[in-house]
């Protein structure tokens, strides 16, 4: 199965309280309150746990001399810096330190704007690894990863086996940002079904055995 923006609209609004249409197969029936109550929901629920499926890894090829490189669309995890050759962890540090100009073997990292920079500058090129927790959430048509789901074609980028877990926690939060008061009925049932499926899908896809405290 593949979650398209499309199929969770249409999952979102045949819910029984819904005022909307459901069934819709274009991007101009799409009603857009609805669209953005979805859109808000994956942003939280994406990047509100070090999810299994959310750790990528990507190769850094260094040049002599060049300090800085594109700094991957996520969050570095511990330990998750190595020059691959050397088998050496690099460890993170707040501030560029000064090695007397000198380029080295790399053996720090540090984030500046958009940039993932090593310390000292690479002597040579190395091939370092970084694991990374992204927040590229989904796949456009043409297979490139997106921030957000925006067009009716646009799917996640989960594993089948979480899909149900994810889309049972997404369309609850979807249903409390679509409500206009936390003082409808609706609002605290819904809320209790979003941390119970919430839990659900953080206990089972967070690749260890634990229990998660939930707090919203």
């Amino acid at each position: 199965m593949t979650l398209t923006l499309l199929d969770i609209y249409n999952q979102m609004t045949s819910q029984t309280w819904s005022i909307y249409e459901t069934g819709v197969g274009e991007l101009d029936e799409l009603e857009q309150s609805v669209i953005i109550a979805i859109q808000k929901a994956l942003r939280l629920l994406w990047n509100a746990h070090q999810y299994s499926f959310r750790l990528k890894n990507t190769i850094v090829q260094t040049q002599k001399n060049i300090a800085q490189y594109r700094k991957p669309d996520g969050n570095i995890v511990e330990n998750g810096v190595r020059i691959r050759a050397k088998n050496i962890v690099l460890k993170p540090t707040q501030h560029a330190k000064v090695f007397e100009n000198k380029p080295g073997v790399p053996r720090e990292f540090y984030i500046k704007y958009n940039k993932l920079c090593f310390a000292p500058a690479p002597d040579s090129v190395y091939e370092i690894s970084v694991d990374y927790n992204t927040f590229r959430l989904g796949l456009n048509a043409q297979n490139k990863s997106v921030i957000n789901l925006q067009n009716p074609d646009d799917r996640l980028d989960i594993p089948e086996i979480f899909e149900d877990l994810f889309m049972g926690a997404l369309l609850n939060k979807s249903m409390l940002n679509a409500l206009t008061s936390s003082r409808s009925e609706l609002y605290q049932p819904y809320l209790q079904q979003f941390i119970e499926t919430y839990r659900n899908l953080a206990n089972s896809a967070s690749g260890l055995d634990t229990t998660t405290n939930i707090g919203w």
